[in-house]
Formats: structure tokens, sequence, C-alpha cells
């Protein structure tokens, strides 16, 4: 007699799980509403913008916009933490890739930070001012890690500056890197108030501050 080969089973699939599902939605709905809180902020300024619009616009309740942030001010900024980045990034690429001294780098990466900032004004005064007042070193918020990635670039840059002679043998890249993200803050921050008659006026301050850091 032939043995009939037995039929196999079917492993059963495994259902996912109700966290598992939570968090996928929990995740859209994030997704969603910062996009919707991005389009919101570009068309009708921080100002006019409500959070009863971006939830029309992400399709969620009301509520549901401050389950992904608390306030509006932080909205904006995790709306616009993409775009802030990807200029930044650009920027720190550019400057490690260049050949120029360690100041025209770093002037090129602030530059590019207050072209950003400079074409969304309005928005940009609330970015900062979030920046200013609610950044913790090694916190979790978008800012705090945008600030971290700011400071860990110009160390690095500065590091690398030293070991091809650019600046004195043994600096301390930590202190430089604190002070050069300082600078930036600082001129960003006038760039936003207008305390400059002219951009070039506001760039040459800049940069002689940054040459008096990184020193002949």
């Amino acid at each position: 007699r032939l043995a009939l080969p037995m039929p196999k089973k079917k492993l059963p699939v495994a259902e996912p799980t109700l966290p598992l599902r939570r968090e996928e939605k929990k995740m859209l709905t994030r997704q969603l509403v910062l996009a919707a809180a991005l389009a919101e902020f570009r068309e009708n300024g921080f100002d006019a913008a409500s959070t009863a619009a971006i939830a029309q616009r992400a399709g969620v309740s009301h509520g549901a916009v401050f389950t992904v942030e608390p306030t509006k001010e932080k909205l904006a900024v995790a709306a616009f933490d993409g775009e802030v980045r990807s200029v930044g990034e650009q920027a720190f690429a550019r400057a490690f890739g260049g050949g120029e001294n360690v100041a025209d780098r770093v002037m090129g990466i602030f530059s590019a930070l207050f072209d950003f900032y400079g074409s969304h004004q309005l928005i940009s005064r609330v970015l900062l001012r979030e920046m200013l007042l609610s950044s913790q070193p090694g916190g979790g918020t978008p800012n705090d890690r945008l600030l971290n990635d700011y400071f860990v670039g110009l160390r690095v840059l500065v590091q690398s500056a030293a070991s091809g002679q650019q600046l004195e043998a043994g600096v301390d890249a930590e202190a430089v890197a604190s002070a050069l993200l300082g600078i930036y803050l600082v001129f960003r921050r006038a760039r936003l108030n207008e305390a400059y008659p002219d951009q070039g006026t506001h760039l040459g301050n800049c940069r002689r501050t940054v040459e008096a850091v990184l020193g002949p």
C-alpha cells in the first residue's frame, strides 16, 4: 500500500496585537496633522492659523490635534522640523565638502539657515521663541534634537579644521562649538528683529564674531 501524503496544515496567521494597531493609528494621525499644520501655517501664517482648521485639513477631530502636540507653538515647531532639518543638513554637507577656511564654512552654514528663517519671518519668530524658552540639553523635542545636531556638526567641523591645521592644535572643540552655536542663535534673533540696516551688515558683524571665536 502506498502511503498517502498527509495534507499540510496551514500555519495560523498572527493577528496584529491591539497595541500595535493603536501605535500605527497614532503615527498616521501624527503624519496627517503635521502635514495639515505645515500647509495651514504656510497659507495663513501662525497667528491666523487655527487648530480647528488644521483638524479639518487632516480629517481628524479637533482633540486629536492636541494628542500630536499640546500647543499651537509646539505644533509649528514639529511641522517645520523636516524643512529646517533639510536646510541644515544640506548646509553642513556643503561645509564638510568645501575647501574654504573654517570661518567661510561656518558662515556658509549660518547664511543658509538665516536665509531660510528670513523667508519665513512670522513663523520663524515662534520657532525661535520656542527654541529659546523650552530647549534642554539632551531633551527629546524637535528643537532639542535640532540644536544638538547643530552642536555636533559644528564640533566635528572645528575638530576637522584643527586636524587640517586651520586652527591651533589642542583647541577645545566642545567650547568653540558651543560658542559658535550661541553666535548663530544671537544673530538669528537679530535677523528676525531686523537689528541691522541690511543683510550685508548683519552677515559682516556675524562673521567678525565668528572669527573672534575661532582665533587667528
